[in-house]
């Protein structure tokens, strides 16, 4: 029977010299129930994300249904699914803010927003409404796709944008050199 999840040699060591990883070789097969236990530090997030293709291996291979994670990265995660232990989000603030505005009757900004060019963005705000300010936040991570403030620390920072003559507040998001960049827009 063929390993549905199959890591050969995998190593982890990140930007600092830290090795995350050091020659982890692993198979499951269909129908096992498999469970990582460890301290903290013992790698096992660390696995994870790389069998997810949330974070990259520095050497060694991982297949995922037999196709491997880094040359055939979209059939490899067609067959995962992860369902985090924990969810680290700010949603349940942001739906507190807007159901309170609703409650008090505050204005909220009406806006629209587009992709324009191949790295732009563009947003559109309603001049009933306008804003007091708007923010472009970017971080870069070049080692992941993962953009927690306790993975990548306080790596976000902000623009602020004008609008031009038609209300448009225009910006460009380029991508890193290496890595990932992941971006939002802030109205206030």
């Amino acid at each position: 029977m063929s390993a549905v999840i199959s890591v050969k040699d995998l190593n982890k060591i990140y930007q600092g010299g830290f090795q995350a990883l050091k020659h982890i070789n692993l198979d499951i097969h269909a129908g096992e129930i498999f469970a990582l236990l460890g301290p903290n530090g013992a790698g096992k997030t660390t696995l994870i994300s790389i069998i997810c293709g949330i974070v990259n291996p520095s050497s060694g291979t991982v297949l995922a249904d037999g196709y491997d994670i880094v040359r055939d990265y979209r059939e490899a995660r067609s067959a995962i699914g992860l369902v985090p232990q924990e969810l680290s989000t700010d949603a349940f603030e942001t739906v507190l803010a807007f159901y309170t505005a609703v409650v008090e009757g505050e204005k909220r900004p009406s806006y629209e927003w587009s992709r324009s060019g191949e790295h732009g963005l563009e947003v559109k705000v309603d001049a009933e409404s306008p804003p007091s300010q708007v923010l472009l936040w970017q971080a870069t991570n070049p080692e992941a796709r993962d953009f927690r403030v306790d993975v990548l620390g306080k790596a976000y920072s902000s623009t602020e944008l004008e609008a031009n003559d038609a209300g448009v507040y225009g910006a460009a998001v380029e991508p890193p050199d290496s890595g990932w960049t992941a971006f939002f827009i802030e109205l206030t």
